[in-house]
């Protein structure tokens, strides 16, 4: 068994102008062995394509989305966003979002949109429902069904999943109007926004990932290692 000897933090991270990530870093103590690691999400702006059948290339990158607490603006926000804490951005309808991943060290990550899982479709709160979809899939041969992505493999996420390969970008839409996720697939909107559930790995002895060919050469075998099944991009 692997003791974490050290300190854990989450924070939104300032690129010199603007809050405009999610830090999540392990420092270990002085006397520690192990490595430190962290992870950067940051959200990017891009263009909303047509919500229709047809399928679009990836709409180019327009920059980052400042990040503001809602604690600094908690006399400007509706009482319920307020309640829940965190963190928020200011978007527009015509835009759209992705999600960058930056580790150097695997993290699993679990995305939800007003708790309902990005990747698999399933709701947080698990069911009987839940149970007997993962029952099939067992019996389909395939072990379980997939519901986090694995950075610093999984590069970005361009939005909800709907099929193998098929994504709906994360856009902005009016709350208690039916349009989102969580409406459609509850049939209630309570929760809201963008959760995310980071799992670090035990940090081990010696080097971190720090670059991406060492990612591609070593990043599945360390993945194992830590008992993570890697992914590809969605």
């Amino acid at each position: 068994m692997t003791i974490l000897n050290g300190t854990y933090s989450c924070g939104l991270e300032n690129n010199g102008i603007e809050n405009n990530g999610i830090g999540v870093k392990f420092v270990p103590d002085a006397d520690s062995p192990s490595c430190p690691q962290s992870l950067r999400i940051t959200f990017h702006r891009t263009i909303r394509v047509p919500d229709n059948q047809n399928t679009f290339k990836l709409p180019p990158d327009l920059g980052t989305y400042p990040l503001f607490t809602v604690r600094d603006y908690a006399n400007k926000l509706p009482s319920d966003m307020v309640a829940k804490g965190g963190a928020f951005l200011s978007m527009y309808q015509r835009e759209a979002m992705w999600i960058d991943f930056r580790a150097d060290w695997p993290f699993m990550i679990k995305i939800y949109a007003g708790g309902v899982n990005v990747v698999s479709g399933e709701h947080a709160a698990e069911d009987h429902h839940t149970k007997e979809r993962r029952s099939a899939f067992r019996f389909g041969r395939r072990l379980f069904l997939q519901d986090y992505v694995v950075a610093p493999q999984q590069l970005w996420l361009d939005g909800i999943a709907t099929s193998p390969g098929v994504v709906r970008q994360f856009v902005a839409m009016p709350v208690g109007q039916g349009y989102s996720v969580e409406a459609q697939l509850t049939g209630e909107e309570t929760i809201g926004g963008l959760q995310f559930e980071i799992t670090p790995s035990a940090p081990g002895n010696g080097e971190p990932v720090t670059t991406w060919d060492h990612v591609n050469n070593s990043i599945d075998k360390k993945l194992a290692e830590y008992g993570i099944k890697p992914v590809s991009n969605i």
